[in-house]
């Protein structure tokens, strides 16, 4: 499948004379070329962070070693957080109240006429998601299960949910639908201004260690990960130009060496992860080179947030956006 795919998106750049597959990409989002490659560049630069972050909970967790599947280890107390429905909407209208009152408008309008499918039933879709209409409503599906996870979750969701009801009642048809390169900003301003709610709002130290680590996770996720299989891809694309053969043997090796590349300073790297970039669906059932968004979208929420927090006018100016 993923050779396949390999070959056909090659075809079609060398069809429309680019260079490479990222190259032709780009270009359709109106992105600078070399975008992608300033990313994986500073990234790269930047993994003390990362390493110490790690380092921190080996040292809490008392090992010797730090091993790859010591990552999910929880730096505090496993959270036992419990949130009702009604409890976790009013948590993201108040953490999100920075925004304005039209913002909110939305939710609210959303919960009024039935925008959000809340809860998991048969043959529902596991993974969470946002439909993009024009003539419809941004449909939102998520499967509610009333932790941290599904709360944070759910206000992801309804940033994508309310930039599209932006888009749609500012913009004609044939430019409401935003690029991909702007969709994952909007949801993680939203989940960074709920981590801060949350922290502020806190019970316990333990609560607020909790909710910092899965922050943190999620930022290596983010930024780290989605940068390193961002790098695989293009390894990838490269060696099918090169006319080399793209064989498991050959992905696993990349894999596993972007791994120690990104990680090995801390973390050991067991050859069982080489195996690890078969289960990320974009690389064959999705477009090509999407997952980089994930780390400039966060980046730019970032940014986002700090200009909220710290200008009362700015919100005027990230709504407008």
């Amino acid at each position: 499948l993923y050779n396949m795919k390999l070959d056909q998106e090659i075809a079609l750049a060398h069809l429309k004379q680019y260079d490479s597959v990222l190259e032709m990409k780009l270009d359709q989002e109106l992105l600078p070329a070399d975008i992608v490659t300033k990313l994986i560049e500073t990234v790269l630069k930047h993994l003390d962070p990362l390493h110490r972050y790690y380092k921190i909970k080996k040292r809490v967790a008392g090992l010797k070693q730090y091993h790859h599947y010591d990552k999910v280890l929880p730096l505090g107390v496993i959270s036992t957080q419990h949130y009702e429905l009604e409890e976790a909407i009013d948590i993201i209208k108040q953490a999100l109240s920075v925004l304005g009152s039209p913002t909110l408008a939305y939710i609210d309008q959303a919960l009024a006429e039935g925008w959000v499918d809340f809860f998991e039933k048969p043959h529902k879709r596991k993974d969470s998601f946002t439909a993009i209409s024009y003539t419809g409503v941004p449909y939102v599906s998520v499967n509610f299960r009333h932790n941290y996870q599904s709360l944070k979750t759910l206000c992801h969701e309804f940033g994508h949910m309310i930039h599209t009801a932006y888009a749609k009642e500012h913009q004609p048809f044939v430019t409401f639908e935003y690029s991909l390169f702007l969709a994952e900003i909007a949801s993680k301003v939203n989940e960074l201004l709920l981590t801060d709610y949350l922290l502020q709002h806190s019970k316990s130290n333990d609560e607020a260690i909790y909710i910092l680590d899965q922050t943190i996770q999620g930022m290596i996720n983010s930024l780290y990960n989605q940068t390193m299989m961002t790098e695989f891809e293009i390894n990838a694309f490269q060696q099918k130009q090169g006319n080399k053969m793209v064989t498991n043997t050959v992905l696993n090796e990349t894999y596993l060496s972007l791994y120690q590349k990104y990680y090995g300073d801390t973390v050991i790297c067991e050859k069982a992860l080489e195996t690890g970039w078969e289960k990320i669906p974009h690389y064959y059932l999705y477009e090509s080179f999407y997952l980089w968004q994930y780390a400039t979208g966060l980046a730019i929420a970032g940014s986002i947030v700090y200009q909220l927090q710290h200008s009362n006018d700015f919100v005027n100016e990230y709504i407008a956006f």
